[in-house]
């Protein structure tokens, strides 16, 4: 009897310590809350018009149609720095429990539901994005694929998506390749005149560099 007794207060403080270790490491998961989010309008940076919209428009440019126009420097862009603080309405595209870390430039996401955004010709590229931290925008930027070159000025999220190639047998009874994607890695850049330059996370943004850092999903 007294080893039942001791066998199931064993137990029971093996579940108890276990639901509170998972109930903390939600609590501070909630309180380092990591989201991105995708700008349902544009948002037009300082001293910008679109380009087709100009004199000096040629549709031979690719994606001249989603291109703005410098009016200062006088040269057509593909992204330019805008304001963080802006009031437009945007939508939240990936969730805090669905970025996996930071680590050497990239984030790893969990994105098996949304991984159609981020196809060949996918409509979010050069779409711009902001990333908060308990819903308080801290950094933004645009969406890039990461094997286009484009001119844009501001930081970036190159998205790659990386699966696994399988086969999946059709109707008529033949095998056919395809891509199943297990998680997609976004590469976060500084890109200023075709180059792209590492982020220092820690010193350009320290409440990001600290919300993977309290949550055990910074990798350095």
């Amino acid at each position: 009897m007294f080893r039942t007794v001791i066998s199931c207060a064993v137990i029971l403080s093996t579940i108890f310590f276990c639901v509170w270790e998972k109930n903390k490491a939600n609590t501070i998961m909630n309180k380092n809350c990591i989201e991105i989010y995708l700008y349902e309008d544009y948002v037009m940076p300082e001293n910008c018009v679109w380009y087709k919209d100009t004199d000096n428009y040629d549709n031979s440019y690719r994606a001249a149609e989603r291109s703005i126009f410098d009016t200062i420097i006088n040269k057509h862009l593909q992204g330019k720095e805008f304001n963080l603080n802006n009031k437009f309405d945007k939508t939240l595209i990936i969730k805090n429990e669905e970025i996996i870390n930071f680590k050497n430039q990239y984030l790893l996401i969990n994105l098996k539901k949304y991984h159609q955004l981020f196809q060949w010709e996918s409509p979010i590229n050069l779409k711009q994005f902001v990333i908060t931290v308990n819903k308080k925008p801290v950094l933004n930027g645009y969406f890039h694929k990461t094997i286009m070159s484009y001119i844009v000025h501001d930081e970036v999220l190159l998205y790659d998506t990386t699966g696994l190639d399988t086969k999946h047998k059709t109707k008529s009874g033949f095998y056919k390749n395809y891509l199943k994607p297990e998680h997609c890695d976004l590469y976060l850049f500084n890109f200023r005149n075709g180059d792209m330059k590492n982020i220092n996370l820690k010193k350009d943004y320290p409440e990001l560099y600290n919300a993977f850092k309290n949550t055990n999903r910074l990798v350095e």
